[in-house]
């Protein structure tokens, strides 16, 4: 009996992205940065908003690829951060398409750091309005706990998901987690599951918001000892495009 394989027999393993397609694929709008440029291109690809004395730059030689998010030495509620300059993501209107998202990330200092990374709407001025956007989807982390959380709010509704699994979502001083999503568009109800280390770890289904939204990544100190570092590898993004053919 024929075996017919919908996403790629290579990642069949990977539960979290089986249906994404790792070449071109034309009903998938699909972008990554792996961050192994001379610089952030802040022309035509990132938009950075940070305080006065941090930074958010290519890590030289960095393995891999990899731009830091740094806050400056010893100040409290200091940070930077990136975003893409189209908001180009959103869930999709048909009934069992996907928005998709992964990076992998690690932090200098896991308690004392506020961090947020997937898809949010436009902020500026400062890294932490990144908090305040009205639609969000997305790993949220405060500063005062090493636990990350998933994070859902459509029109300024926020519900947070707190994963069962502590011993995955408690992140530690200088090391990498994966971190990804896959949301789904229902036929009566949305959804947003989330994975540590490609590992589902929780759902949300309620404040699935459906605007058009960007990729980006904030980082904020949260005490006033020393520099804090946020760290990304990649970050990896793609959509069901909402076309049928008969």
């Amino acid at each position: 009996m024929a075996t017919h394989f919908k996403g790629p027999v290579l990642f069949s393993n990977a539960s979290a992205f089986e249906n994404l397609k790792m070449s071109m694929w034309p009903d998938q709008f699909t972008y990554m940065d792996d961050f192994n440029q001379g610089a952030l291109d802040t022309t035509n690809d990132w938009t950075i908003v940070k305080d006065s004395g941090a930074s958010a730059a290519i890590a030289a030689d960095g393995t891999g690829g990899e731009v830091n998010l740094t806050s400056t030495a010893t100040t409290d509620n200091d940070g930077a951060s990136i975003q893409a300059k189209q908001e180009s993501f959103a869930l999709p209107t048909t009934a069992g398409d996907k928005l998709y998202f992964e990076t992998r990330a690690k932090i200098s200092d896991a308690t004392q750091t506020d961090f947020l990374i997937g898809f949010t709407e436009t902020f500026a001025t400062n890294p932490e309005n990144a908090l305040l956007s009205a639609n969000v989807i997305g790993f949220v982390k405060v500063d005062g706990t090493a636990i990350v959380k998933g994070t859902t709010e459509s029109g300024g509704t926020q519900t947070l998901t707190e994963f069962a699994d502590t011993t995955k979502s408690t992140m530690e001083n200088d090391t990498y987690v994966t971190l990804g999503l896959v949301a789904t568009k229902g036929t009566d109800l949305n959804k947003v599951q989330f994975y540590i280390n490609r590992n589902l770890v929780g759902t949300s289904t309620t404040n699935i918001p459906t605007a058009n939204m960007k990729v980006m990544a904030m980082s904020v100190s949260g005490d006033a000892s020393g520099t804090k570092v946020t760290t990304i590898d990649y970050i990896m993004a793609a959509q069901d495009r909402n076309v049928s053919y008969s």
